[in-house]
């Protein structure tokens, strides 16, 4: 249509077209006219005590992670999910491995909609970092299902004025002269935005 000014009718299809993780195949692919569709409202969770997220602020707190080179979500993740299609592998065991922050169960079924986002403090004994963030689905049972992630190597994490729409997301340089090397024993702030 717009190479070669064929209607084909594209411009008669809503703007946004997206699909659901997790739900049925009938129900996967939904439409919207904007972005993020109406009636999506945004929630706000913080990581508090034991490890939970909570939707109210905690007044203080930390938690410590010594990294485990082992933890991985094996061969299979967004990356191969464009191409070919697959089940995400239960992700328990790479969560025993890394530092996870739980909700309360919810009591009714929740569709996550648009770009979750992460702000981190974070204080590191190295220079740099790789953050990986994953947002799952954890059933009664335990099983930890994929839904989204987002990552960011914390020598990258300075925004900057994008050039081009971000929806409000940060946008992070990654070029020359934009790497802040961590400093040592000295909290720094960041965001991570996941993939919608």
């Amino acid at each position: 249509r717009w190479l070669k000014g064929i209607d084909n009718g594209i411009a008669d299809e809503a703007a946004v077209h997206y699909y659901l993780v997790g739900r049925r195949k009938e129900d996967a692919w939904q439409s919207a006219s904007d972005w993020p569709p109406a009636g999506v409202t945004s929630a706000s969770y913080y990581l508090g005590p034991d490890r939970r997220l909570d939707p109210a602020p905690p007044t203080d707190g930390a938690d410590e992670y010594v990294a485990d080179p082992s933890t991985t979500t094996g061969t299979k993740s967004r990356w191969t999910a464009i191409n070919w299609a697959h089940s995400y592998p239960d992700m328990s065991s790479h969560d025993a491995r890394s530092l996870v922050y739980d909700t309360v169960p919810l009591e009714a079924p929740l569709a996550i909609v648009g770009h979750p986002l992460v702000h981190l403090c974070v204080e590191s004994s190295t220079p740099d970092v790789d953050l990986f963030v994953y947002l799952e689905d954890v059933d009664a049972a335990g099983h930890s299902a994929y839904v989204t992630e987002g990552n960011l190597r914390a020598s990258f994490r300075a925004t900057a004025e994008a050039p081009y729409a971000t929806l409000g997301l940060p946008f992070h340089a990654y070029g020359a002269g934009a790497t802040w090397p961590l400093p040592r024993g000295v909290p720094v702030e960041m965001d991570i935005d996941l993939e919608p």
